[in-house]
């Protein structure tokens, strides 16, 4: 990649990252820091999680399998037979959590945010499908080396979506939920076109079937840990309206900077360090992961220095005449301080991800993922216990700093199994 297409999409890709973060912030100015705001994201969070599941469980092992398919029809014949497959696969997840929402509310005043979320469940529901679709199609840019492109794409789709904000300028919950569910249909409609003409799904082909064979542990597997950030809102809404908001302002603002350092840094290298474990070339894996690693790790002290230094400032920045109260936006700051570990360990995380699913190893991700996050519920309800709502936030970064300490110990045992691999 060269340095103007480096330039090119970091400003893209930062562009789209900052709308990411906008649209949560007009939503708290919308609707203040309560109950409805937390419904908006109990709700809406669902999309985020079915995202990170799919994306540990099959997309990651997509990719390297599309940049070795040998032409961009074949190409596009396995990314169609995935978007039906995992279609039908989060149908059926939206038919329990519908089912699931029913007995949670039941017995509810309807000003309680579970109930309100349960009425705009519908809407995340849908988007929860059109995030399917849009995956898949960022992996196929990503295997062509075309990553800029993809930014390109989301960004005039999100782009859309916040001008009809500010058309719109919503002030109810339904209203604000609709724009949430727009702006994701309108990404998905961008990015549509690179998976061409739609196709019909090939059950036979060998890659698919290979990738459905290892996906299945690790699906079942990341169902349960890649659920955390769900069950962590959860945990939130127990503490006093609010909680959730501000916890989800402070997320997302961070979120930026992984997300950045994802599409950036990350994406860029997945096809050539795929690409070197078919080789089995020592080398030049060391280099790329390494360099990497050595990037991400580099941006994120930076800018978790820069939340401790400046973070109330920013804060209260992004809500400047909102009219949420000044304890609300202190909570946000000290949340966004305090997930800075979180932040660090993500950014580790999604680096040693491409070790390990470009060189196969789902179960060990099943495994080390599921005994780490087990280990870290009792960490989260510590904190708490004992010290409310910033403590579960300092118990959400030590579990994941724990779980990303642990994945990377193992990676020259991964490298060791590439070396050992037979020759074709």
């Amino acid at each position: 990649m060269t340095a103007t297409t480096r330039t090119l999409l970091t400003l893209t890709s930062a562009a789209n990252l900052l709308q990411t973060v906008l649209f949560p912030v007009l939503a708290v100015r919308a609707l203040g820091a309560g109950a409805e705001a937390d419904a908006l994201f109990m709700v809406f969070v669902l999309v985020n999680v079915v995202g990170v599941l799919l994306a540990n469980s099959v997309l990651n092992w997509v990719t390297p399998r599309l940049v070795m398919r040998s032409g961009a029809l074949s190409r596009r014949q396995l990314a169609w037979s995935l978007v039906w497959v995992l279609l039908l696969a989060v149908a059926a997840l939206c038919a329990l959590l519908w089912l699931l929402a029913a007995l949670a509310v039941a017995g509810r005043e309807p000003a309680d945010a579970y109930h309100l979320a349960a009425g705009i469940l519908p809407l995340g529901l849908l988007a929860m499908l059109a995030a399917v679709v849009a995956a898949i199609a960022q992996c196929v840019f990503v295997a062509e080396r075309d990553v800029l492109g993809g930014e390109w794409r989301s960004l005039l789709g999100s782009s859309v979506a916040l001008a009809a904000w500010f058309a719109f300028a919503p002030q109810s919950l339904a209203a604000c939920a609709a724009l949430f569910l727009l702006r994701t249909l309108l990404v998905t409609l961008a990015l549509l076109p690179r998976l061409g003409r739609p196709r019909a799904l090939v059950a036979d082909d060998r890659d698919l079937r290979e990738i459905l064979r290892e996906s299945r542990v690790l699906l079942l597997a990341a169902t349960y840990y890649k659920s955390e950030p769900f069950i962590d809102r959860l945990l939130f809404a127990s503490a006093p309206g609010g909680a959730v908001a501000a916890y989800h302002l402070a997320s997302q603002v961070l979120g930026v900077v992984t997300q950045l350092a994802q599409r950036v840094l990350v994406a860029p290298v997945i096809a050539p360090f795929a690409e070197a474990v078919q080789r089995a070339d020592l080398p030049a894996m060391r280099r790329l992961i390494g360099r990497t690693l050595l990037r991400t790790l580099a941006v994120g002290v930076l800018i978790w220095a820069l939340v401790i230094a400046a973070g109330g400032e920013l804060v209260a920045l992004l809500l400047a005449g909102s009219g949420v109260a000044p304890a609300d936006v202190a909570l946000a700051a000290d949340m966004m301080a305090l997930l800075g570990g979180y932040m660090l360990a993500v950014l580790m995380g999604i680096v040693s991800a491409q070790v390990y699913y470009c060189c196969g190893e789902t179960r060990r991700v099943a495994i080390y993922s599921t005994v780490v996050v087990t280990l870290g519920v009792p960490v989260k309800l510590i904190g708490l216990w004992q010290f409310g709502v910033l403590g579960l936030v300092a118990g959400i970064s030590l579990s994941w700093l724990m779980n990303v300490a642990w994945f990377w110990w193992k990676v020259p045992a991964i490298f060791a199994d590439v070396a050992r691999r037979p020759r074709d």
